[in-house]
């Protein structure tokens, strides 16, 4: 989830979670697995949240973004369970926003105190190129010496534009292995290649194109990077009414379904209402594949783990690994419970 700097305190994961539950209570008895959402939202609501001083920020004063960003991270160091994951987007690199970015990168860490909670990571949107990798990455290090920070910090690109899209392999060789993710930002890459806003979607061609060539890029690099595919802009808001936060739920659970489809795991949401279709769709998406391709794997592997056929569905030794993956991705998101793994 990202959100605004200026409205993240340290009952931030908590409050999302309360919203959503009320939404689910509220509009979601249709809903698959719905008991199994619940638990998770009472459990762990936000398992990765980006405290926003980009898009999700806006234009603010040079004094109001000061002190955003060393109440935030104030905040932050007093969140007594951070989520799994968790970090703040900065500004871009352009020439007008490149010095606010490092001055926001500055006081954020230096009022982090020197102590990262787990699974911290800093993200940098609009990356042209290897070199904006470069930079932030000496930025990043000159603020370690500074204010104490022992570990490396982990970093982040939005691959949005179109130099970016070319060019990932080159972004991670400059990040010097510290980039834990890569993001796809969709609209400011269609826009980039002119494409109007009124055929901007994640389904549109050209963000099929960027998101092979960031799996292409990434598929045999030697260290693990996750991609994250873009955000849905239908936002299931109380205030329009049961029939639109159902039709957004719709819609945030076809588009999360492709990009799973596609075999990107984990992608943006930018309401607290999205994190119940993306509970409901990641849970559907593995579970309901889990009894054909559990008699798949039974079966390869009561045939020697040799090439086999099942009904019409062929199996050999690389497809029971993808078969594997299924269950060891379903049972890490919660989708399914052990017992559900073929023995």
């Amino acid at each position: 989830v990202y959100g605004g700097a200026h409205l993240f305190t340290r009952d931030t994961p908590a409050k999302l979670g309360r919203v959503a539950l009320a939404l689910l209570d509220d509009f979601g008895s249709g809903l698959p697995q719905a008991a199994r959402i619940r638990a998770k939202l009472e459990r762990e609501p936000v398992e990765d949240y980006r405290i926003d001083f980009e898009d999700g920020y806006g234009l603010r004063s040079a004094e109001q973004e000061d002190a955003d960003a060393q109440r935030a991270a104030e905040e932050l160091a007093a969140l007594a369970t951070p989520p799994p994951f968790i970090g703040f987007r900065i500004r871009a690199f352009d020439e007008g926003t490149r010095e606010r970015a490092l001055r926001t990168l500055q006081i954020f860490l230096r009022h982090l105190g020197g102590h990262a909670p787990p699974g911290f990571r800093i993200t940098l949107p609009k990356a042209r190129g290897a070199r904006d990798a470069a930079d932030f990455v000496r930025a990043l290090r000159r603020a370690e010496q500074e204010f104490g920070y022992a570990t490396p910090l982990a970093c982040e690109f939005l691959i949005e534009t179109p130099g970016a899209v070319r060019s990932v392999r080159e972004i991670l060789d400059a990040a010097e292995g510290r980039c834990a993710a890569l993001h796809f930002g969709a609209y400011d890459f269609l826009t980039a290649c002119g494409v109007s806003a009124a055929a901007q979607s994640l389904h549109h061609p050209l963000c099929d194109h960027a998101r092979a060539m960031m799996q292409l890029a990434t598929a045999d690099w030697p260290a693990p990077v996750v991609l994250v595919d873009g955000a849905t802009n239908a936002i299931p808001a109380r205030a329009a009414g049961a029939e639109a936060v159902r039709a957004a739920w719709d819609t945030h659970q076809r588009d999360i379904r492709r990009s799973l489809d596609l075999g990107f795991y984990q992608s943006w949401d930018l309401h607290p209402g999205q994190i119940v279709s993306r509970y409901a769709a990641v849970y559907a998406f593995f579970r309901d594949a889990a009894p054909t391709l559990a008699a798949q794997l039974q079966h390869f592997r009561e045939q020697g783990q040799r090439a086999s056929v099942l009904g019409t569905d062929f199996a050999d030794s690389a497809n029971a690994r993808a078969l594997e993956l299924h269950f060891e991705r379903g049972l890490h998101c919660g989708a399914l419970d052990p017992g559900e793994w073929p023995a």
